[in-house]
This record gives structure tokens, sequence and C-alpha cells, in this order.
């Protein structure tokens, strides 16, 4: 007799015999795959967490929507069509009703918390503006860290996550997520 792994010995108890191997494996790697992204998103260790970003054009998800005081670590998606210019701002603004001027979104008064290690908006040379936003293809991902708590990260609060390309954001492409205190 074959040894059969966990997963598949559990379908296989709960189907019998009804469905080939090859179809138990179509029903596995799904289920695997939605476990371990979940595992992943909120939780790397006691000091890191994963932010999932998924862009498209009018509409950007982010997940987890709230999660404990930590080292952030951005896994950033364009599933659209269009190349976005995403990036992480802290604001008291709730995130809605950031100010724009000309279909840019206006940073005054904002940390920048990603890309770039963060930094008041006041901090960046207008002429590295352009550059500091990375253009995102359609179909790529990016990952990257921020700013280490207690290196100048902004800590509790609101965290939005934009498009700068102009005209965007007004079209709906962003999304945010709270950090609160850590439990203990």
């Amino acid at each position: 007799m074959s040894e059969i792994s966990p997963p598949i010995g559990m379908i296989s108890a709960v189907l019998g015999p009804h469905l080939s191997r090859t179809s138990k494996m179509r029903l596995v790697v799904p289920v695997l795959v939605a476990v371990l992204t979940m595992g992943a998103c909120t939780y790397l260790g006691s000091d890191r967490s994963v932010v999932i970003v998924e862009m498209t054009e009018g509409a950007w998800s982010v997940m987890p929507e709230e999660l404990s005081e930590a080292e952030l670590v951005f896994r950033i998606t364009n599933t659209g069509t269009e190349g976005h210019r995403p990036a992480v701002i802290k604001t008291v603004t709730a995130p809605a009703e950031l100010r724009v001027a000309r279909g840019e979104v206006d940073l005054s008064g904002t940390f920048i918390v990603w890309p770039g290690g963060g930094g008041s908006f006041s901090e960046w040379p207008p002429e590295e503006m352009a550059e500091l936003f990375p253009l995102v293809e359609a179909g790529e991902t990016v990952e990257d860290a921020a700013r280490k708590a207690g290196e100048g990260h902004p800590g509790l609060g609101t965290y939005v996550v934009l498009c700068m390309v102009p005209g965007h954001y007004e079209r709906g492409e962003y999304a945010w997520f709270e950090m609160s205190a850590a439990d203990g």
C-alpha cells in the first residue's frame, strides 16, 4: 500500500474513492495556498507583519485591515492593466479626504512610510519626488520593508496605500489599514 500525504489522506477519508489522486490534489493545493497566505498576511514573527496590497484600476485592497504595531513588510501586486505608483503614508486625514490639486495628492503633513525608508513629506527634495514612487507594471509584484519601529517609524494610527499617478487617487485607487498597540 502506498503512503498518502496527510491532506490527501483527509480528502480520501471524506470523499472516498470517488475522486482520482489528481482531482484530490486540485482540491488540496488551493486550500494549502490560502491557509499559508492567511498566515503570512498577518504574522511573520513577533515583530514583523506583512501587508498585502492588490492594485487594479479604480479599486485597491489591503490585508489585513487591522494589525498590531510591528515592522511592516509590503507585498504590492498590480493585478490591473495599467502601471501604478504606490505609496504608503501615515496621516490623520480620513483616507477618502486627502487633499488633491491638479489630480495629484497633496502629501503635506503626512509621513511617507514606503517607499524609500520613510520621512515627512517636507524632507524630500522636489526633484526626487518623481523617482521616489516606483512604477509597478501590470502583473508585477514588489516586496519591501518599511522603516523599523524605533528608527523614525510613525507608529500607531491610520496608514493609507495610494496611487501617486495623477488622477488615480480620485478614481478610488487607495486602501487603508489601522495599526494599534500590541496586545500584551
